[in-house]
């Protein structure tokens, strides 16, 4: 968040929800990192030059194939859902 927030400019306020006792995430840690920039980026874009805000949201997802109707492949157990949210067009 502290280098997301660097690369923002004032006027857009960045804030992080996260549901309590998230699991653990097994993941690439700058694949996760590119992605957030990324979705912050279309956010800040979204925006314009407008004053507004960008949440980044970390909660528990539904788990196994149904849940994942396009990965089959998809064990089930716990998953964390990132969802990105801004007040832009």
């Amino acid at each position: 968040m502290r280098l997301l927030r660097a690369t923002l400019p004032a006027r857009i306020t960045l804030s992080l929800k996260q549901s309590a006792n998230l699991p653990t995430v097994r993941a690439d840690g700058t694949q996760l990192h590119q992605l957030i920039v990324n979705l912050c980026t279309n956010a800040l874009h979204a925006i314009g030059n407008e004053s507004g805000s960008i949440e980044i949201n970390l909660s528990v997802a539904p788990s196994g194939p149904a849940s994942f109707p396009g990965v089959p492949e998809t064990r089930p157990g716990e998953y964390v859902c990132i969802s990105v949210t801004d007040t832009g067009c």
